[in-house]
């Protein structure tokens, strides 16, 4: 399955990071057996494609640029970099990576400072004032 997110680069290019299985024979049959993905999901990476429109349709997807296991991303661009922000939805915690165009990739998850417990986030610029808000409410100790 894949599920692109859409993201305007330029006026006529759009480029969708997709979540897509890299081995589709491993997904449970549909009917009674379904629900096994829940237990034993397959193994997904992120991907990207691109259209000129946001409908598509798109070109062929590329190499995964994450690892297995990763899926629900969240980009974000700031400056020269696009970040993408993804769940290692087996491993517990979030990484990232970063790129200038889409092609070649950087490793982030170093970096990254996330919530405890994040799941499939959404990346946001924030004021200072909101930032401290938000880090106010996570009160658990660390």
């Amino acid at each position: 399955m894949r599920r692109p997110v859409a993201v305007p680069l330029a006026p006529g290019v759009v480029c969708a990071v997709c979540v897509g299985c890299a081995h589709p024979v491993r997904h449970p049959p549909p009917g009674p057996d379904a629900y096994l993905e829940t237990f034993f999901p397959p193994p997904r990476s992120l991907r990207v494609a691109s259209s000129a429109h946001a409908t598509g349709p798109y070109g062929p997807a590329s190499p995964s640029f994450t690892d297995e296991d990763t899926e629900g991303p969240s980009l974000l661009n700031a400056g020269n970099y696009w970040y993408v922000y993804f769940d290692y939805y087996t491993r517990g915690r979030y990484g990232a990576v970063r790129t200038h165009d889409f092609t070649h990739w950087e490793p982030f998850s170093d970096s990254l400072k996330t919530p405890r417990g994040i799941r499939h986030g959404s990346a946001f610029r924030a004021s200072a004032s909101v930032l401290r808000g938000l880090l106010a409410l996570d009160t658990l100790p660390r």
